[in-house]
């Protein structure tokens, strides 16, 4: 994470009720991405009632932070057309 903007899809989402925070395993499809096609694992505290929630199997653009060892979404700026 180099807290930069990705066009990402979502694999499967986890909600993790103590922590409060949506697990997500993502697909980067941006192509000028280093990490296109790579699949990884990123949190997000919007939570599942959230307006910004993500969903399974849909694509989105994505504002990420800079902690490599804590990946995390900053914002869903938009979903995108698949």
């Amino acid at each position: 994470m180099l807290g930069q903007r990705l066009a990402i899809r979502i694999i499967t989402s986890e909600y993790l009720r103590v922590q409060q925070v949506t697990k997500y395993k993502y697909e980067v499809l941006s192509k000028k991405s280093a990490y296109v096609g790579n699949v990884d694992f990123i949190y997000s505290k919007h939570g599942m009632r959230a307006k910004q929630d993500m969903r399974v199997g849909h694509h989105y653009e994505v504002s990420v932070n800079r902690d490599t060892s804590n990946p995390g979404v900053i914002n869903v700026l938009k979903e995108l057309d698949r």
